[in-house]
This record gives structure tokens, C-alpha cells and sequence, in this order.
């Protein structure tokens, strides 16, 4: 293999920050690999320590005009910014995120027509012209779809569209096509269906059971009848464009009541909405950890041609074992008395590691209510009842001593915690999705393959919190049974190369802690 020119290039050449001294040998492959593609859709799988942002960066540069980088969530979206701010990067979100001198913030003030809005005097309006000069602009994929892309002018003349977490596109455009009616809407619309009456509480829209349609084009015909639409409130022309949206919908289309009374129309098969996405940008850069062949193939068109690669892991396996032990098959009819053995071989785990920090992935809330019922331990439990006060209990678990011990089904992905803020994970329940919102059900059953892929990619993400750094160490335990089926061909062929996963009948001997002092900061 001819060495790469990167080798003599250094982040610096590109303009990027001084602090990332070389490439690494996986970003240097991954440079190469993307310069000499003229593919326009490019997917890279690249582990965990690989430096995909970086990689990513300086795709950018050498692409030589506009690119946009796009990640899921608000703590990604803030540590990218804080690694590339002073390369150029520029942050834009959706006006709820700024505030506003006369309202609440500038959301709220575009709705009162604040003075202000859409001059330099709005703190909105700054952050769009801020990414509208920048020659990288950063954002999270609700406000890109939603602000339709490139005809935002903060992303106007982008060559390059960067997905980063790509694993989380499908939950992303998910999220953007669904279509939601509140239950004082349907009130207002004299709606006869409530989950409950006419209608079972959730269903699949086709000719079957098209009542939904029927309505839907009844309920748009009384606002045609007002007359001048134009002259309609925008909560009216917002609701009339769901009405018509849900006259268009067919079999790929599924709906379901809460507990609320609001009804939620959701697609099963995204790959239609996936060229909303990259919005005409002539080259698009696709990167996860676990980033598949079977993902890029929900996602993408059947016709859209696109070139793949995943790389072999950049750190030693055993610097992160991936550990089974045996206890039983968790499901939906589980008991208390499969629970408690469960968490009892968690509790035999956090004996043996009191020197150092364990968080227990939970998967659901109810889950963790369960680890803290039967658990020894529940006094130690730093736990979170709900999106709301997590961020109050990673603080805690973070400035925590040795022996804390996090319970949560929130940072399986999207949080860091390397050195010694974690070396011990354990997995209370393999993450099957959950079945009970129809439109998983609905994959489930429609997508041969999809139950197990998901809890795939799941594995793999809560495996990556702890190690990202050749230091780093951390041992996951996984205590459901139905772990296994990743043991076999097909279960494997959803894991990246080289993710072992081993069956072992005790608690292993614990490795040794990590020394602080051995910890060193790496680009």
C-alpha cells in the first residue's frame, strides 16, 4: 500500500486547530478513501477513537467551499463546536435557543412580530448570518429539515453535507415526517375517533382502515369553505397542512393514540424522505461508530448509489471486553423473580468494582425503578426519573468518588465519559426496540432483520461511552439472556468486525484500575 500524502500533511496545513498536532493512521485511510471517491453519497463506519470529527473537518477543507456539519444531539453539538469553533465553525439552532431582550425568546418574539427580528439587533439573526459566512456551519438535523437546508441562507451554496451519528438518521427523519394532531384539535374538528370508539388505538393507514383519510379531506374542506386560506391564523394554515398531509398517506403509514388523547401518523419506511435530507448538496458524508450496510439500506433509495467503508478497531479489545452472564431471558412477561436475578448478578458486579464507577444501563425508567426496589445497593444509585433530571444526575455522577454508581436508560449514546468517570457498564436489558409504539411494532414485523439490528447498534454504542482513549478502560456486562442471539452468524454480521461478545459463568477477576496519573488528553 502506498503511503498516504497525509503523512506530511498536518491538521494545521488545513486551517483546522493547532491542537490536533497529525493524523491518525485510520483518519489518514479515511482521508484518502474520501478524496480519491467521486461517489456523491459516501458512508464510513469508524470506531470509536478513530477521530471522525476531525476526519470529518478536514473532509471539509479539502472539499474547498461550504460545508455543513449536522449531528442529533445538543451535548455532540456542543463539544464539536468547542473542537472547531476557532477553525471557522459556526453554531445555528432553532430560534427557541436564543434569547430575547422584550420576549421569552426569539421564537416567541418572531411570533409578536418582534421589532427586532431580522435585524442585526436579534440575537437569531446573528447566529444565521454568523453560519451564513462561515465556511462550516454546525446544526442538529431537526433544524436542517425543518429550515429546508440549503434554502436557508445560513447553509446557502453548501458542497458538502456531513452526517454525523448517521446510525440516528432513521429516528431523525422519523421525527420530521411524523405528523401530530393534539386532542384539542381533533375536539375542535368534532372528531369521532378517540382510540377508544370507533377506532382501535392504533392502526395501519391503507384501504383497510382508511376512516382517517375520510375524515382528514372532510376536515380541509371546512377550512377551503372560509374562503381566502391566505387570511387563515398560522395555527390554522399549520393544521390545514396536516390534514391534507394525512389525506396523502397509504399503507407505509401507521398511527397511534397516547395517553393524552393525541393521535401521531408516522411512516414506516423512511428511505422516501431521505433525499429531503441531503437537499440537492452534490456530496454527502455519512459516519458512525456503528454505522451498517443494513442501516444505509433503510435509509437510502433503492436506486441512489452510494460507497461504503468501515475500518477494524482502533484500540485493543481487551481494553474494553464485552462480558455475558447468564441469568434469564428478559421480556415483556418477565416477573419480579426474573428481575431480581438480574439485578442481584448486577449486584455481585458492583461488589467486586467498589474502587471504581459503574453505570447501569437500565434501557427503560421503569427499569431503573425496578434496580432500585431489589437492589442492594439502591442507596449508592444516582439515578434520573426523567429527561429532565438527568442533567442534574450527571453532575453528580461526575464529580462523584470512586464506587458511584449511575442508573439510566438516557446516556447510551451521545455522553463521554472516559478516564476513571466510568470503567465499569452493565446492561440490565438487551435493547430490543420497544414494540409498543406501533410503528416499531410495524418495522419489526415489515423489515426481516430489524429487532436484532437495532439492539445491535444499541450494544455498541453504550460500549463506546467509556473508551475514548488508548488509556481508557472499561468492562461491560451484559445480564440478559437474550444477549446470545448475537452470538450467532446473523446476530454478527450486525456488529462491526472484530466485537466479541463472551459468555462467562462469574463475575471475571477485576482488571486494574486506571491510573489517573497514565491518562493523557488525545486529539
Amino acid at each position: 500500500m502506498s503511503e498516504s500524502i497525509f503523512s506530511s500533511i498536518s491538521p494545521a496545513d488545513l486551517s483546522l486547530p493547532a491542537r490536533f498536532d497529525r493524523f491518525r493512521q485510520t483518519q489518514r485511510e479515511a482521508l484518502d478513501w474520501f478524496q480519491s471517491s467521486d461517489s456523491a453519497v459516501m458512508a464510513a463506519q469508524l470506531p470509536t477513537g478513530s477521530g471522525k470529527t476531525l476526519f470529518a473537518a478536514a473532509a471539509a477543507a479539502l472539499t474547498g467551499g461550504k460545508a455543513t456539519y449536522l449531528v442529533a444531539t445538543k451535548a455532540l453539538q456542543a463539544q464539536v463546536l468547542r473542537d472547531f469553533e476557532v477553525s471557522g465553525m459556526r453554531d445555528i439552532r432553532g430560534r427557541a435557543n436564543y434569547e430575547c431582550n422584550s420576549y421569552k425568546n426569539c421564537d416567541d418574539g418572531f411570533d409578536n412580530d418582534c421589532s427586532r427580528a431580522q435585524t442585526d439587533a436579534c440575537p437569531y439573526t446573528r447566529a444565521v448570518t454568523a453560519a451564513q459566512l462561515s465556511p462550516l456551519p454546525e446544526t442538529n438535523y431537526a433544524y436542517w429539515l425543518y429550515s429546508q437546508g440549503v434554502r436557508n441562507k445560513a447553509f446557502e451554496g453548501t458542497q458538502l453535507l456531513i452526517c454525523d451519528e448517521a446510525h440516528n438518521i432513521e429516528s431523525q427523519l422519523s421525527g420530521f415526517a411524523s405528523v401530530k394532531l393534539y386532542a384539542k384539535e381533533l375536539k375542535k374538528l368534532d372528531c369521532p375517533y378517540d382510540g377508544g370508539s370507533s377506532l382501535d388505538s392504533s392502526g395501519v393507514v391503507n384501504e383497510e382502515s382508511d376512516e382517517w383519510k375520510r375524515w382528514a379531506i372532510d376536515s380541509a374542506a371546512v377550512y377551503a369553505s372560509k374562503g381566502d386560506i391566505d387570511n387563515l391564523s398560522d395555527d390554522d394554515k399549520d393544521l390545514l397542512d396536516r390534514l391534507r398531509r394525512i389525506t396523502r398517506m397509504h399503507a407505509n403509514w401507521v398511527w397511534q393514540f397516547d395517553d393524552r388523547g393525541h393521535v401521531t401518523f408516522e411512516p414506516i419506511r423512511l428511505s422516501g424522505f431521505t433525499q429531503r435530507l441531503f437537499a440537492g448538496v452534490p456530496r454527502v458524508l455519512l459516519m458512525s461508530a456503528s454505522l451498517s450496510e443494513f442501516t444505509l439500506k433503510l435509509l437510502l433509495p433503492p436506486d441512489l448509489a452510494y460507497e461504503y467503508r468501515a475500518w477494524p478497531p482502533v484500540f485493543p479489545q481487551d481494553h474494553a471486553p464485552v462480558y455475558h452472564i447468564p441469568t434469564v431471558k428478559l421480556n415483556w412477561k418477565s416477573t419480579d423473580e426474573d428481575y431480581r436475578k438480574v439485578i442481584d448478578a448486577a449486584d455481585r458486579i458492583i461488589d467486586d468494582r467498589r474502587d471504581r464507577k459503574t453505570i447501569v444501563h437500565s434501557v427503560s425508567y421503569a427499569r431503573t425503578k425496578r434496580a432500585i426496589q431489589h437492589s442492594r445497593h439502591a442507596d449508592r444509585f444516582i439515578w434520573n426519573e426523567d429527561s429532565a433530571s438527568l442533567g442534574r444526575c450527571l453532575e453528580r455522577f461526575r464529580t462523584a468518588g470512586p464506587g458511584a454508581v449511575l442508573v439510566t436508560p438516557s446516556v447510551e449514546e451521545g455522553f463521554d465519559f472516559a478516564g476513571t468517570q466510568c470503567e465499569v457498564q452493565i446492561v440490565l436489558k438487551f435493547p430490543f426496540p420497544n414494540e409498543t409504539q406501533r410503528v416499531v411494532k410495524e418495522r419489526c414485523a415489515q423489515i426481516p432483520g430489524y429487532r436484532l439490528h437495532y439492539a445491535a447498534q444499541k450494544i455498541v454504542q453504550m460500549r463506546g461511552r467509556p473508551i475514548r482513549s488508548y488509556y481508557d478502560r472499561a468492562e461491560m456486562f451484559v445480564l440478559d439472556n437474550a444477549v446470545k442471539q448475537l452470538s450467532g452468524p446473523e446476530g454478527r454480521s450486525y456488529l462491526p468486525s472484530g466485537f466479541r461478545i463472551f459468555t462467562v459463568a462469574s463475575v471475571p477477576k477485576a482488571p486494574p484500575k486506571i491510573d489517573p496519573a497514565t491518562i493523557r488528553e488525545e486529539s
